[in-house]
């Protein structure tokens, strides 16, 4: 909104299903926030003025989830994040929420390291993935394969496993490190655009 850089945005819980918000300029933020303590549903206010907590993202992204059954005709689905929300509202202070949901920023490589570590941990992609990929590792012949952004070779050990010769390239060294032990046979490279 133009006009209002340095503005606190301020969002007050009135009642279970009353929300009001209050955009006030920096000298009025602490007004705003202490708020009143007689309104109803107890006057909980949050100054909204530095990064968002770990609460606030999570209330964000119950929020964007309620708004996405705005269609549905499951009102139980409905109910159960209206529900989370109230919860998250009950603790929004406690410490475990009150933390910066900022978290570090990685470059590439510094982030495929760290990612390494945990990348083969079962995502909810896998199971959708994996009777795809593998319809297709069982139509081919066996050959000499090339993996591409092989990551930790799990593609790599599916084919190796199906007879095929591999040759994996990634940029991450620790990827490859990875994938080497998984299919011992494979020749992995290092490289990448």
């Amino acid at each position: 909104m133009e006009g209002m850089e340095g503005h606190n945005v301020c969002l007050s819980l009135h009642s279970d299903n009353l929300f009001q918000a209050e955009i006030a300029p920096p000298s009025r933020a602490d007004h705003v926030a202490k708020g009143p303590r007689g309104a109803p549903g107890g006057g909980r206010t949050s100054t909204m003025s530095t990064r968002p907590t770990l609460g606030e993202v999570l209330l964000g992204i119950e929020g964007l989830a309620l708004l996405r059954l705005v269609s549905s005709d499951d009102p139980s689905a409905r109910r159960a994040r209206v529900d989370e929300i109230r919860s998250l509202l009950g603790r929004i202070d406690a410490s475990d929420l009150a933390e910066s949901a900022e978290g570090h920023e990685y470059d590439l490589a510094g982030g495929y390291r760290a990612w390494s570590e945990t990348y083969d941990t079962p995502l909810r992609l896998f199971r959708l993935e994996q009777p795809i990929m593998h319809r297709l590792f069982d139509s081919l012949s066996p050959s000499r394969v090339l993996d591409a952004a092989c990551g930790t070779g799990r593609h790599s050990e599916d084919l190796a496993g199906r007879g095929h010769r591999i040759i994996g390239i990634d940029r991450s060294p620790e990827m490859l490190q990875r994938a080497r032990r998984k299919v011992p046979s494979g020749d992995f490279r290092e490289g990448g655009p």
